[in-house]
């Protein structure tokens, strides 16, 4: 099984989508390249997968995401965008995919486009120290130190034989103490009832429409005592 962690969301709408992770740490030849025939089992498995993924309709939307703290062959990355892109590959490159994977060259193009590569990761002391100001910017008020472990922890024990390899919402609250989603928010939104003799601003119907009219977030700034509040 060529799926180290697999990540599985839900949206508003019910639609589902997935991730699937391939994790490639390595010590001892770090600074070489990572070629194609070294990831040849990954992109065996990584393209049954997508058959198979494909097949189901279950999702509507998937991923394929390999993550190395070793350089990856650039001629590789290239033919994989390029492929994705609908360009013109290096010949030789996309014949050893075709190999790999058995897909027709319309199927590995589709199959590049969900196949995500990604080999700026550091090593294990490096991606710690990243967990660890990630954690203080988060919850700054808590012991990382002691929230790292615990998070660890966690995706440890989804290792264990006989354990559910699922991580669940809960899981998360309760490595970092809370037991709501909601107190991971420094400043929750407690609006008070407006009074009877409530009067508008002139800005109100323009700010209203901003907020309703965009998918993004929506920046008020004027001077003191225009009414920002």
């Amino acid at each position: 099984n060529v799926v180290d962690l697999a990540e599985y969301r839900q949206s508003i709408d019910g639609e589902k989508s997935v991730e699937y992770f391939q994790l490639k740490h390595s010590t001892v030849r770090a600074d070489e390249d990572f070629k194609i025939s070294d990831l040849k089992d990954t992109i065996v498995g990584f393209s049954q997968r997508f058959v198979d993924t494909k097949d189901s309709k279950d999702y509507a939307d998937f991923e394929f995401t390999i993550i190395t703290n070793r350089k990856i062959c650039p001629k590789f990355k290239i033919t994989v965008n390029n492929l994705a892109k609908g360009l013109t590959a290096d010949t030789r490159s996309v014949n050893t995919l075709k190999k790999y994977t058995k897909l027709s060259e319309t199927k590995l193009r589709d199959f590049c486009s969900h196949l995500n590569l990604y080999d700026i990761e550091g090593n294990l002391n490096v991606q710690k120290q990243d967990i660890h100001k990630e954690l203080s910017r988060i919850w700054i008020s808590k012991n990382v130190t002691d929230m790292e472990h615990l998070l660890v922890a966690t995706v440890w024990e989804r290792l264990e034989p006989n354990k559910s390899n699922t991580i669940k919402k809960e899981d998360i609250l309760e490595a970092f103490n809370i037991t709501d989603i909601n107190d991971f928010f420094p400043a929750p939104p407690k609006f008070e009832a407006l009074p009877n003799n409530y009067v508008p601003r002139q800005q109100q119907d323009t700010i209203i429409n901003s907020i309703q009219s965009t998918n993004t977030h929506t920046i008020i700034t004027a001077s003191g005592g225009i009414g920002k509040s």
